[in-house]
């Protein structure tokens, strides 16, 4: 269990170095009022990878990174289910800013991920971005921007919620694609940026980019 308050101060790593934080099973670590930084030139760059564990981001900046925040709970051995609270923080990710995969084979209790007045981007994907082979997972976005190039929310699996709320925002090629669950979307708004759309065959996997 760890608490960081960065006081203004940027925690950072050097090339080669591609985990800011790490959290397996059990683990929690609280960290606010600064900026995680990444290494730019360094491959699949994220800034917590968790498995199994409680994070608290408040008044926190994300740069330089290739994932803000992964969650991967269908990992998790002992199928333990991850929390992850964002509090007024913004994240700016080359291309996954929230990328979660849940354990509902594993595990009776599911992923928790609450984001709040924040701004979530995912530059080259999507801002928060799902697996449809990994659902078990309860989200809440609310005052909150979320921006992606192909979508802003990507959710595809089964056994979960997501809620949209208090004057959100959703920009992407495609704003909210939906293949799986219970999505409710309220006093927010939705963008769909794609114009010129040549529509590939439909397939199983992701989703047609129609705007």
């Amino acid at each position: 269990t760890a608490s960081i308050d960065l006081n203004g101060k940027t925690l950072s790593v050097g090339d080669g170095v591609n985990r800011v934080a790490t959290l397996t099973e059990g683990a929690k670590l609280s960290i606010e009022n600064g900026e995680i930084q990444g290494s730019a030139s360094t491959n699949n760059m994220i800034a917590v990878h968790m498995t199994g564990a409680h994070l608290t981001v408040n008044n926190v900046t994300m740069t330089n990174v290739d994932t803000g925040v992964r969650v991967e709970d269908h990992k998790a051995s002992l199928g333990t289910s991850s929390t992850v609270y964002i509090n007024n923080s913004t994240i700016t990710a080359d291309l996954y800013g929230v990328h979660v995969y849940g354990n509902q084979k594993a595990s009776q209790t599911r992923t928790q991920v609450v984001i709040q007045g924040s701004a979530v981007t995912g530059a080259g994907y999507a801002g928060i971005l799902y697996n449809g082979s990994y659902g078990g997972i309860d989200t809440v976005v609310s005052n909150t921007e979320v921006n992606g190039l192909y979508a802003a929310i990507y959710h595809p699996q089964g056994d979960s919620t997501l809620t949209v709320s208090n004057q959100s925002t959703l920009t992407g090629g495609t704003g909210l694609v939906v293949k799986g669950c219970t999505v409710t979307v309220t006093d927010s708004t939705v963008h769909g940026t794609m114009e010129d759309v040549s529509a590939p065959a439909y397939s199983p996997s992701g989703w047609t980019d129609t705007g």
